[in-house]
This record gives C-alpha cells, sequence and structure tokens, in this order.
C-alpha cells in the first residue's frame, strides 16, 4: 500500500489523513480533502516529524565530491495515538 503524507500543511485537527498515491492534495491550508482522503487516527503532541537521510561524503584528491554512502535512512515519524483497524492496516498493509 503506498500513500502519501501531507506535513506542516492543511487542517489543523490533530488528525492523520492518508490518501491513495497521486491523490490530489488540497490547493491551500483550510481546504476540504477529496473523498479519497481517509482519516486515519490522532497524532500525539509530538507531531509529524521528518529525518532526512546522512552520510559519509567520499572525495577524489581533488577533493570533488564523488559519492556518498548513507550511514543512515530518512525516517517520517508520525506517532500516532488510536489503535484502530484502520492504523494498522495504514502501519503495516491490508
Amino acid at each position: 500500500m503506498t500513500s502519501d503524507v501531507l506535513i506542516g500543511a492543511g487542517l489543523s485537527t490533530g488528525m492523520f489523513f492518508t490518501a491513495p498515491e497521486n491523490t490530489a492534495l488540497p490547493a491551500y491550508p483550510g481546504e476540504s480533502l477529496g473523498a479519497d482522503w481517509k482519516e486515519v487516527g490522532d497524532i500525539t503532541s509530538d507531531g509529524i516529524s521528518l529525518k532526512l537521510p546522512s552520510g559519509d561524503v567520499i572525495r577524489n584528491w581533488a577533493l570533488a565530491a564523488k559519492r556518498k554512502i548513507n550511514t543512515e535512512n530518512g525516517v517520517i515519524s508520525a506517532p500516532i495515538m488510536d489503535t484502530t483497524k484502520t492504523v494498522f492496516e495504514t502501519l503495516f498493509g491490508a
């Protein structure tokens, strides 16, 4: 199951929503979500966070960057408070 995540915009309800890939995003904050968007559950007060991948850059003798080796993957964290069927299907698939 593939879904897009809208971070830092939209409705300020404290809820986490998901939709199939390529579903239209709202044009502006406060706009209603389309029918394909599904409410998943409440997010804790920590909110949604994004950690970008990090790694080491390998340089040649002229110090030009030639390659980057990732040492840590990026992570999107959304601590969902609810324990419903929808939450588990979103996290682990149907």
